[in-house]
């Protein structure tokens, strides 16, 4: 078993995968590679779910630490890591070039929302909103971008509210 930081789910990475055969081999996701932040629960977590049912590997990405929980030998990779740090960031692309050899697709689910008054808001929490939903969204597809070598996919996942309008506090 391979040393890996203590930020990353530890599964057993002996043998490569091997792109041939396996779950989802109808599919046209079967053998691509895919980091998902925002992994621990809701839409992140189901994503991770349905891209790894198709036969995706996947480096599922989450602040909580309760991202390891989805770690599967030689399918699902889990590292904690905040979605606005640029070193998480690195961290994720790496290790999916490290793993599995290739960077595909990048879904950013890492949102957050206020749900509160524009005027209850302090500069504080709306910077912390910011920081979460625009510079997550453009380190992790700067990294992402960096590291794709062929045909690849980034999906922006907006905030509940539609087209970013719940991404703000609302004017009540």
């Amino acid at each position: 078993m391979k040393t890996i930081p203590h930020n990353i789910a530890a599964v057993p990475l002996a043998a490569p995968y091997t792109r041939e055969g396996g779950a989802g081999a109808a599919s046209g996701l079967r053998g691509k590679v895919a980091i998902v932040t925002g992994a621990a629960s809701g839409l992140g977590r189901r994503i991770v779910a349905a891209l790894a049912e198709q036969g995706a590997l996947v480096v599922a990405t989450d602040i909580r630490h309760s991202v390891h929980e989805l770690a599967r030998p030689r399918r699902i990779l889990a590292l904690a890591a905040d979605a606005a740090d640029e070193v998480g960031a690195r961290q994720a692309a790496a290790l999916a070039l490290a793993q599995f050899g290739r960077l595909d697709i990048l879904v950013n689910t890492a949102v957050g929302v206020l749900d509160k008054s524009l005027l209850d808001t302090s500069v504080g929490e709306w910077d912390d909103l910011m920081e979460l939903n625009a510079r997550g969204y453009f380190v992790q597809a700067r990294e992402a971008l960096r590291r794709m070598t062929g045909p690849g996919a980034i999906v922006n996942v907006l905030p509940p509210g539609g087209r970013g309008g719940g991404a703000a506090p609302s004017c009540n």
